[in-house]
């Protein structure tokens, strides 16, 4: 077989090969790590592949067909032998799916060394260990390991971990004939059990009713759901486990709490209590444990901010606390959350003056990602100018160019026809209401209760330009706006339209 032949074999399998694609992800530490797993009879008891590693490490990390040049490759992986006609293609094959096997070995076992590990490891190490029936050594890991578990903030995964952590060391102990301590071990589990439970099934319940308000299904179990949480004996729970140094329990009656209050919307006091329990536990979890419990909470305040004004005051007060108590405290390469900063800007917008507003907008704006720093800026000051009814500069700033998503720029529309109906321009009103109307029905990813929601004021709109550019005015039905777009800036000002119309 022709040597030209053997590279473009060699140009192809390089072309759609899985392991070019693992490669592909290297960083050069890794590929310089790479090598030296590769070099290791331990991990490669098989072929030589380091003459492979080497040809493919000048190519790392594009690995680019029209960099193959070498025509001497073939030759350099089995200078010895001629490539016959039939076998060479097979033999690059069966190369490079050894070396594929190799690499997905080696990320494996980064990711096992890696300090994240460390559990899994001295679990493992554990379970050698008694395999050998040093059973008291192993207790001795078991031990270090729950107190490495305990000293770090608690993870989502602590309680999983809690489990079998618990349960190994029961094992352990009976084989030591410890049946008392096994025993006290076997209750301690009770707790993480439905501390563990409770966990997963808070993301479990919040997934199954957006997807119940996205499809209008109702899932199979989920009245198995309901259920337990209807049948819990909260107060037999709070007397029978005691609180620890980790404020454990309030961290499991915060998930109970919060997924009951997903069951019912009507009960507040199934969502104020998680709020006061999170104040409790805030400075005893991890910082990725603090933010998902604080998205969690602030969704729903939001999500029952339409029923009552009550819970953007509480959620303006939780959005305060964070922020006081260092949630966004990071380094200077990551960012305060678009979505946060914009459900704060609405929240504070609704229930701030003009000026306490200015101070926060100025303070959190420029702490954006800077590719949205400026935009999320003019936005700001775009609802800051039509709080202080600064109609004619609201305009201007919402009529400038943006990065934004749809959900920010329906917002941003939305101060825009505000805008031109408080300065009299009534035919540009009607044909930006027009043309809104007709971007939202062609927007088929907008969620529903949005799409509804913003269909509802396109309609309150063309009522009020009706009511501008009409002599009659009793087909008008003022009341109707005063339910548009409840307990937001944009519904005081429906409910002030409502009012002139009288």
């Amino acid at each position: 077989m022709k040597l030209s032949n053997c590279y473009y074999i060699l140009v192809e399998i390089m072309k759609n090969s899985k392991l070019i694609t693992l490669l592909k992800t290297f960083s050069k530490e890794e590929m310089r790590s790479f090598g030296k797993f590769i070099d290791s009879p331990y991990f490669t008891s098989g072929r030589n592949l380091k003459p492979l590693f080497t040809i493919l490490k000048r190519h790392h990390p594009k690995f680019e067909s029209s960099q193959l040049s070498d025509r001497r490759i073939l030759t350099k992986l089995n200078p010895e032998e001629e490539f016959d006609k039939n076998k060479s293609a097979v033999y690059l094959r069966v190369l490079f799916s050894e070396m594929t096997k190799i690499a997905r070995d080696f990320m494996a076992t980064e990711v096992y060394l890696s300090n994240e590990r460390n559990y899994e490891r001295r679990m493992d190490l554990c379970a050698a260990l008694r395999n050998k029936w040093l059973t008291g050594e192993a207790l001795k890991v078991l031990d270090e390991t729950k107190k490495i578990l305990d000293a770090e903030n608690k993870a989502e995964n602590y309680y999983y971990r809690q489990i079998f952590l618990n349960w190994t060391i029961m094992s352990a102990l009976k084989e030591k004939d410890n049946q008392l301590s096994a025993h006290e071990y076997e209750i301690n589990n009770i707790f993480n059990i439905y501390a563990c439970m409770f966990t997963f099934l808070k993301t479990t319940v919040n997934n199954l009713f957006v997807g119940k308000y996205r499809s209008n299904t109702r899932f199979r179990g989920f009245e198995m759901v309901e259920s337990f949480i209807r049948s819990f004996d909260v107060e037999m729970f709070k007397r029978v486990f005691d609180d620890d140094e980790f404020e454990s329990k309030n961290q499991v009656l915060y998930n109970y709490y919060l997924i009951k209050s997903r069951l019912d919307e009507n009960d507040k006091e199934s969502l104020l209590i998680p709020l006061e329990l999170f104040y409790k536990f805030f400075d005893k979890v991890s910082h990725i444990s603090k933010w998902n419990n604080f998205i969690s909470l602030n969704n729903r305040f939001i999500g029952r901010s339409r029923m009552d004004r009550m819970y953007l005051i509480k959620a303006n007060e939780l959005i305060d606390f964070v922020l006081r108590n260092g949630l966004y405290d990071f380094d200077e390469n990551v960012y305060v959350d678009l979505s946060i900063y914009a459900t704060a800007l609405r929240i504070k917008a609704y229930l701030l003056n003009a000026e306490t507003l200015k101070k926060f907008i100025n303070k959190y704006s420029g702490k954006v990602s800077p590719k949205y720093a400026p935009d999320i800026r003019i936005f700001s000051m775009a609802i800051y100018n039509f709080k202080i009814e600064n109609f004619e500069k609201c305009l201007e700033l919402t009529s400038k160019s943006d990065n934004f998503d749809v959900n920010y720029k329906i917002n941003k529309y939305k101060l825009k026809m505000c805008s031109l109906f408080e300065l009299g321009y009534y035919e540009e009103a009607h044909y930006a209401v027009l043309a809104f109307e007709r971007f939202m029905n062609r927007k088929e990813k907008i969620g529903s209760l949005l799409k509804k929601d913003t269909l509802e004021f396109i309609e309150g709109m063309k009522k009020l330009i009706y009511y501008k550019t009409h002599e009659d005015r009793r087909k008008i039905d003022s009341e109707s706006l005063r339910d548009l777009h409840k307990n937001t800036i944009f519904g005081d000002w429906f409910i002030k339209k409502a009012h002139d119309l009288k």
